[in-house]
């Protein structure tokens, strides 16, 4: 579980509160010490949301580059059930049909983790990547029927 910063903020102020309330003499040092962490938490949050936006970024090239692939495989496997004799046609036009039909699901998932809030960004990744196995598994699939 990560912690927010705000939610991290809201914490020590509940913390500090108390600590005066007990003992009224650590006001000055409570203070203090708040505010010393205040200031490191938002001197390093920058620095973190650089990182998760380049560790998006580079998740989402990855999943670019391998759509673009498997675009590039349901091309070769269109070519291959154009030459099919016609009775296998059929068959290949149907798995053909369903490789697209999951591509697009995928596709549709990849635009919501693109456009995803960072708080939800581990959600959505994680029903992408669901969408993106059962893609690969049909691929697969396809590909040993297609040999």
């Amino acid at each position: 579980m990560t912690i927010n910063v705000h939610i991290l903020q809201f914490i020590l102020a509940i913390i500090a509160g108390i600590l005066i309330l007990i003992m009224p003499r650590l006001l000055n040092y409570v203070v203090a010490i708040y505010l010393i962490v205040i200031g490191i938490i938002g001197l390093t949050a920058p620095s973190r949301r650089a990182a998760m936006i380049e560790k998006r970024k580079a998740y989402h090239e990855k999943l670019d580059a391998q759509l673009e692939e498997w675009n590039a495989q349901i091309a070769l496997l269109l070519a291959k059930a154009d030459k099919a004799k016609s009775e296998g046609k059929f068959e290949y036009d149907k798995i053909i049909e369903a490789l697209q039909h999951k591509r697009d699901e995928t596709r549709i998932k990849l635009q919501e983790l693109k456009g995803s809030s960072d708080d939800a960004w581990e959600d959505v990744k994680a029903g992408a990547e669901k969408a993106w196995a059962e893609l690969k598994i049909a691929f697969d699939k396809a590909a040993a029927k297609f040999k």
